[in-house]
């Protein structure tokens, strides 16, 4: 009668949920539950070479091949935990069944289930934009604050000074050439990543600085003109899908982009070296083995009390080659 508000429903529901919402780069991070219990996530961070395998004879000894690793990134992962609590009256409803006041219950349990999912996943949608290096304070970096400290945590990932700038001229010029930016980004995610760079990932202004470029127009063709114009369909350019990421969240009362409204973001579409590394509920009720999103339910005992559903999620966006991204969070600087 009250299956709705079983903690095992309320997953789904959130889930349902959040495969609604836009959240564009959550195509990059692949969701991986982390190998061992608590917060704490150890990664490497690895740099391929460009060479080739030596020939051998078919008796002689194996050729010994260098490690790839450059560098390791540990931190606590972020951790985020919220409730809501259902009014003793909604409660009522909900045990009322095929009558219009459960139909009312359990549309208020969904839209405040929406709500808290909306929440949580524009949190790790903005995790997901800082860990591609798209952070407009740090580049490049990790960016949060943890209650009762002063200052934001910042966890460097790992990306070299020259994979945080693309532009060599103000995109905003028309004379710019955005092309042979592209080309160059492309050519070093090649040589220092081993990856090939298929994916163009703008801020909401880039897209007007593409449609007034001279060399842009002249390499797109009458119909890829009109899409570009028109800003439909999937946009081809160098070889890379140009993906625009509209998205924006509320930061104390002031609407930020996940992604800067002059940002771009080049990397490549294998998610080979990117996940999200979800990780062990803190809470003494999580059966073990736990990872992600936990949802406990508490019964009030008075005599108007409620439920209250609550939730925990911990984690983080990996990034262990970041040379396969070239992040510029201002091309018109």
């Amino acid at each position: 009668m009250m299956d709705i508000l079983e903690p095992v429903n309320i997953i789904g529901l959130s889930q349902k949920f959040a495969e609604a919402l836009d959240l564009p780069l959550s195509a990059y991070f692949p969701r991986i539950g982390s190998p061992v219990p608590g917060a704490t996530v150890t990664y490497d961070v690895v740099t391929y070479s460009r060479d080739i395998a030596e020939l051998n004879t078919r008796d002689g000894a194996p050729n010994p091949v260098a490690q790839v690793k450059r560098g390791t990134v540990t931190l606590r992962a972020p951790s985020i935990a919220e409730q809501v609590t259902i009014p003793a009256h909604t409660v009522a409803n909900l045990r009322a069944p095929g009558e219009l006041a459960q139909k009312n219950g359990e549309q208020w349990v969904a839209r405040n289930i929406q709500n808290l999912t909306r929440r949580l996943e524009r949190r790790i949608e903005l995790l997901r934009a800082q860990a591609l290096g798209a952070d407009p304070t740090r580049p490049g970096c990790l960016r949060f604050r943890e209650p009762g400290l002063e200052e934001d945590t910042v966890v460097e990932l790992g990306y070299r000074d020259d994979h945080l700038q693309l532009h060599t001229a103000d995109w905003s010029d028309p004379d710019a050439d955005i092309i042979g930016d592209i080309e160059a980004g492309i050519a070093k995610i090649a040589e220092d990543g081993g990856k090939v760079a298929d994916t163009l990932i703008v801020g909401s202004r880039v897209m007007s600085y593409l449609r007034q470029n001279a060399g842009v127009q002249a390499l797109l063709t009458d119909a890829e003109r009109a899409q570009l114009l028109l800003g439909t369909g999937l946009l081809r350019l160098v070889d890379t899908n140009v993906r625009v990421v509209r998205g924006v969240y509320d930061d104390n009362g002031t609407l930020r982009p996940f992604i800067p409204e002059n940002g771009v973001i080049l990397l490549a579409g294998d998610n080979s070296d990117r996940m999200l590394i979800e990780c062990s509920p803190t809470s003494l009720h999580a059966p073990e083995g736990t990872r992600g999103l936990f949802v406990h339910r508490i019964d009030g005992e008075g005599l108007r009390d409620g439920i209250t559903i609550q939730y925990e999620w911990t984690g983080c966006p990996v990034v262990m080659n970041p040379d396969e991204i070239i992040a510029d969070v201002d091309v018109t600087s």
